[in-house]
């Protein structure tokens, strides 16, 4: 899917580099997956994820999206203490989403996005247990939201800041992901 995803950018692109309304994106940064840990179970739910995207504008503040979205990973360790059995698990989020974007310009040079849709949201499990591995993958539909500001550097390019918010059920629990990212949007 990344692969078609990214192809299908750059087909936009290239075959739209005339086409007044496409515009692609990237963005990169930390992520936070929230997964409430049993007890005695350490958990690191840090990570660094990245965002690419490509959209259209159907009027001026209005745009249809896709993205393809990383979420990181969350990983989890228990220790044996005197039995020196140890435990880890590691799970990672990625989603393939398709939304509206809201537009909208505070002054000529800074703007505001908001946006929401569906996202194919691939959750990947994998650890290993006294000597034992497991693999595990899971891909549920759900819904996301995000929002972002935007400074316009020339009228092509704008570097932005977001943030963006889906969850995925795991077990009876939902891993709530959150990415917080930098990047840069190129209009044509």
């Amino acid at each position: 899917m990344k692969k078609f995803l990214l192809s299908a950018l750059i087909a936009a692109g290239s075959v739209g580099a005339h086409a007044e309304g496409l515009y692609i994106g990237v963005a990169a940064g930390g992520s936070h997956l929230n997964l409430r840990c049993a007890s005695g179970v350490s958990c690191d739910e840090g990570d660094t994820g990245f965002k690419l995207l490509g959209g259209y504008k159907l009027t001026k503040n209005v745009a249809v999206e896709a993205h393809y979205a990383d979420y990181g990973n969350v990983k989890g360790r228990v220790s044996g203490d005197t039995s020196g059995f140890d435990v880890a698990a590691n799970a990672n989020l990625s989603a393939l989403g398709v939304g509206l974007a809201l537009l909208g310009d505070f002054t000529p040079d800074w703007n505001g996005v908001v946006r929401a849709g569906l996202a194919r949201n691939k959750l990947k499990t994998s650890g290993s247990a006294g000597g034992f591995s497991f693999f595990d993958s899971d891909t549920s539909t759900n819904a996301y939201i995000g929002a972002g500001v935007g400074y316009k550097l020339t009228k092509e390019i704008t570097v932005n800041a977001a943030i963006d918010y889906t969850r995925k059920a795991l077990g009876n629990e939902a891993i709530k992901a959150t990415l917080y990212t930098i990047g840069a949007t190129y209009n044509f």
